[in-house]
């Protein structure tokens, strides 16, 4: 160190005139507050302005102690130290004005833990690898190193990350290791681990323990890498310990054979620089320290801020300083080197990493790895590699050919028939099968994937777990992919994820074929459109048509133009309101007026449109059948309590599954009835349930909505509502560092919509919903519209009404003296009428001029022709045949409609009694009956018709 000094000092002006004292102060370092008396009580009175700190001891605690203490009197003080040992910095924990922002006064001449971590990690990078497993002892500040690395690899965290975000880095495990313990016991977690990259954090004497341990376990034979912290390297030598094995990395400050005669010449080297590059700029050479430890609030002063400034080398700038420290006193461009071990057992440089303002940057020459070997291990590492399980389940996992030994719409997978013989090789493809696809994409994993020899998802039978939960317990696969419940039991002895999809437990049956009910015909509507329509709307319509012809001026009470006979009655508006509802072609009497005509025409509007909708309807209705199902789901009596009826039902499920499990618990009455129906797989349970060998089948919900969807002939259904509910999870090693991520994963898969993607995409139906949707009747909010169009109808009528009314009080006499003046109007009316009301015929007696007259003429031949027909037909009764005789009537006399008179028999008399008038006043035809004499009784009308024929003439 003096000789440092003189030859700095001949060769810088500024310090040729200054006298540099040295003082040297050896402590022994089990006397914990000796360092604090030393600085307080020696260093600080004799007027030093700045200590070069070097603590070493085989007992690593005493020169953390010293180191604190040395740091903290540092920090109090503001006296500057240059030391070797790293400490805490104080800095941020300290609040009083002024020293909460100040800069720290302990420089770290060396690698800090920080970096070490960022070496170690870029080191990683480099090569692909994002997951390892944390090996550390006892020794002071593991837990540091542990936090260290756990900060810069949480992608959550809010603070600066060396690396890129994207990347997913994996701590598989921490094992603390107690070396006055048992060690072997320890190193067995390491060995359990399924991480082959190990960072270790101890002292050199611990770790040639471990490693001697660690080559019992195998644990360093070709695909481990073992990288250790600086904390190993006590000894700087070329030879690395016998214990070490070649292909061992590790980290150091600088280079191979930086130690501490180095470090202590570029401490010396550090303060004549800074001290140097002070006195240049004309400062005091009292930089303003304090001659002892006891002042009550100390504040750096200008001048030490100044001079510290200056050792940092932060005043002096970047490019004429070797070392920089930063303001928590590390050094901020750091050179840190890569050890490895070769095969010739020395310590060589194969990559440096080293640190700058703007980025950190690593080189990499060829490394020797653990096994001899100077290649990369293939591949990543057996943590990257996951063995999968599953089970062929429907939609969820299936099994096609492979294609020229490619799998483009899966994932390559392996089977044994029947669990034995040799492995074939097939294409998974599946809901199952596309998650893991995608968690493999993002989390960066390679795969196997196998189907389970035995096809069962996992039940503890005699002793053991068996199924996919077996093969995981006893480490032949590290993780299944299927669609595996989770339990209680199953849980105790492996990691299962969060759900990915809902399920249950449901029942499946088969299909009965329902009978078509008798009030099928009823079903297009509900009883409340049915009770409307015939109690409420048909009346009222028919009642509306008989008021508006019986008041208005143009109906039959109006003006009575014919017999009393055809009086329009409300039988006859109802007649019409029922033939027009149900299209039936039955005679008719008419109104006249044109209101109870409009309304007519309104409800046959009505009419058309409602027989449309309910035939439409109907034949959806009569094709659906009602299903009549054995049961209603799991918790009816007859699954629940099988053995309370006569003839039980047959039921099971499948062997080693949750359904079995819960079923034995909740029930054991119900799982000794379901033991000889269980089947060993879901499709030979789908074909027991569809040949009739099975009444029902329990199972997974979401697996049996997906069988019966997938059913050809689309005969099965899911019943009644789903109990026990719960989800398919992937099933991992107990404590795998895998469950974490995963969770994350699938949970940003449901947010995100992907996995009701693959939904879609797999869980169609091909049956759609047949027999699943039940068609609901027609409703009031159904069928309203149409019944709008008859309340506007009706609301029209009465307008019509109205102005009916009207015309015929003040403008009929109007247009009638227009008529008989012929003017233009007259004369179109006329003729349209007459081409309306023009006979097909002409009379021969008709000695008419106009077409009212013509149309009467017509009429009354027409009668008497009618009248003739019947007086032959009464002839004809009576005396036995018709021939040689015509009756007066058909002779073309017109007489007087009282002379016609009907010749009967000598022995024969007329019995009124017997042949009383047979007319309904309501029906819709007027044809007599088989006594007709009477008929003529009452021939008033005739007469007027006849009348006004001859007034006409």
């Amino acid at each position: 160190m003096e000789n440092t000094i003189e030859a700095y000092k001949s060769n810088t002006s500024s310090l040729a005139g200054v006298q540099i004292k040295l003082l040297v102060e050896y402590m022994d370092l089990t006397e914990h507050l000796k360092i604090i008396d030393t600085i307080c009580n020696v260093l600080l009175p004799s007027g030093i302005n700045t200590v070069i700190s070097v603590l070493q001891s085989d007992n690593k605690v005493d020169v953390h102690i010293a180191t604190g203490f040395a740091s903290m009197i540092s920090k109090f003080t503001g006296l500057p130290v240059i030391s070797i040992n790293e400490a805490k910095t104080l800095a941020s924990t300290d609040n009083r004005v002024g020293f909460k922002d100040a800069q720290s006064s302990y420089l770290h001449l060396g690698a800090s833990i920080t970096d070490q971590c960022k070496a170690m990690l870029s080191f990683l990078q480099y090569y692909g690898w994002y997951h390892f497993l944390i090996v550390t002892t006892a020794i002071p500040k593991h837990d540091r190193f542990i936090n260290v690395l756990e900060t810069l690899t949480e992608r959550s965290s809010g603070q600066e990350h060396f690396v890129e975000r994207e990347i997913e880095w994996e701590i598989c495990n921490k094992v603390e290791l107690n070396m006055e313990d048992n060690l072997t016991a320890q190193v067995q977690k390491v060995a359990d681990s399924d991480c082959t990259i190990v960072l270790l954090f101890c002292s050199e004497e611990e770790a040639r323990a471990i490693m001697k341990i660690a080559e019992d376990y195998n644990l360093l034979r070709e695909g481990y890498v073992w990288i250790a912290a600086e904390t190993i390297l006590e000894t700087v030598s070329v030879i690395a310990p016998d214990e070490f094995p070649p292909g061992l990395l590790a980290v150091k400050f600088q280079s191979p054979l930086y130690d501490t005669n180095r470090a202590v010449q570029d401490a010396t080297s550090i303060y004549l620089k800074g001290l140097d590059e002070y006195l240049r700029k004309d400062m005091d050479i009292n930089i303003g320290l304090p001659d002892n430890c006891w002042v009550d609030t100390m504040v750096p002063s200008p001048t030490t801020e100044a001079f510290l400034g200056y050792l940092k080398g932060q005043s002096s700038g970047e490019s004429t300083r070797n070392i920089i420290f930063d303001k928590d006193g590390n050094v901020q461009n750091i050179r840190v080197a890569i050890m490895n071990i070769n095969q010739f057992q020395k310590w060589e440089q194969v990559g440096v990493w080293s640190k700058s303002k703007s980025n950190d940057t690593l080189v990499i020459n060829d490394v020797t790895w653990i096994g001899g070997q100077h290649q990369k291990p293939d591949g990543l590492t057996p943590h990257r590699h996951i063995t999968f399980t599953t089970i062929p389940e429907g939609s969820y996992v299936s099994l096609i050919e492979l294609s020229e030994e490619e799998c483009t719409a899966g994932a390559r997978c392996k089977f044994r028939p029947n669990g034995i013989g040799e492995y074939e090789y097939r294409c998974c493809i599946g809901l199952c099968i596309d998650l893991l696809l995608k968690l493999s994409e993002d989390l960066g994993f390679t795969y196997d994937l196998y189907v389970v020899d035995d096809q069962k998802f996992g039940a503890f039978e005699n002793g053991s777990w068996n199924g996919i939960v077996g093969d995981i317990v006893r480490g032949k696969a590290d993780a299944s992919i299927a669609t595996l419940l989770d339990t209680a039991n199953r849980s105790a002895v492996i990691d299962t994820s969060v759900s990915y999809m809902k399920s249950g437990i449901s029942v499946l049956v088969k299909r009965v074929e329902g009978a078509i009910p008798s009030d099928a015909f009823l079903a297009p509507f509900d009883y409340t459109v049915w009770l409307l329509l015939t109690v409420g709307i048909v009346q009222t319509v028919a009642l509306a048509v008989f008021l508006f012809e019986c008041f208005s001026p143009g109906g039959y009470a109006g003006k009575i133009r014919g017999p009393k006979a055809s009086k329009f009655t409300f039988g006859s508006s109802l007649w019409i309101v029922w033939a027009l509802l149900f299209n039936n072609t039955v005679p008719l009497k008419p109104p006249r007026s044109y209101t109870a005509k409009f309304m007519t025409n309104m409800w046959g509007c009505f009419s058309l449109i409602f027989i449309a909708m309910y035939t439409a309807n109907l034949v959806a209705h009569m094709i659906r059948e009602t299903p009549d199902d054995m049961v209603d789901g799991f918790l009816d009596d007859r699954l629940q309590e099988p053995r309370k009826y006569s003839n039980p039902m047959k039921f099971g499920t499948i062997h080693s599954t949750s359904v079995e499990q819960y079923i034995s618990q909740v029930n054991p009455e119900m799982q000794d009835h379901m033991e000889p129906y269980n089947q060993p797989l879901a499709p030979k349970a789908i074909e027991a349930v569809k040949y009739g060998h099975m009444d029902a089948f329990i199972y997974d919900e979401a697996a049996l909505k997906d069988l019966a969807a997938k059913d050809q002939d689309c005969s099965l259904h899911v019943v009644g509502k789903t109990v026990g509910e719960t989800g398919y999870t992937i099933a991992l090693t107990k404590g795998s560092h895998w469950t974490k991520s995963i969770n994350k994963h699938i949970i940003r898969y449901t947010d995100s919509g992907f996995l009701q993607t693959l939904v879609d995409k797999w869980l169609t139906s091909m049956c759609g919903s047949k027999g699943d949707s039940i068609r609901k009747p027609l409703g009031i909010e159904h069928s309203s519209g149409v019944f709008m169009l008859l309340l506007g109808g009706t609301c029209a009528s009465v307008l019509i009404f109205i102005g009916e009314h009207l015309f015929y009080r003040f403008l009929r006499n109007y247009f009638t003296e227009k008529f008989a003046k012929k003017e233009l109007v007259a004369v179109v009316a006329e003729a349209m009428a007459h081409s309306i009301y023009a006979p097909t015929r002409k009379s021969d007696n008709c000695l008419c001029d106009n077409w009212e007259c013509q149309q009467l003429s017509n009429e009354l031949d027409d009668a008497l022709a009618r009248l003739g027909e019947l007086e032959s037909m009464i002839w004809t009764t009576r005396n036995g045949n018709s021939q040689g005789y015509t009756p007066d009537i058909c002779r073309g006399k017109r007489t007087s409609i009282r002379q016609i008179w009907l010749p009967l028999p000598q022995n024969e008399t007329f019995q009124g009694e017997h042949h009383n008038e047979q007319f309904d006043s309501d029906s819709d035809s007027q044809t007599p009956t088989k006594y007709f004499p009477n008929s003529f009784n009452n021939m008033d009308s005739l007469d007027v018709l006849y009348d006004r024929i001859e007034s006409t003439v």
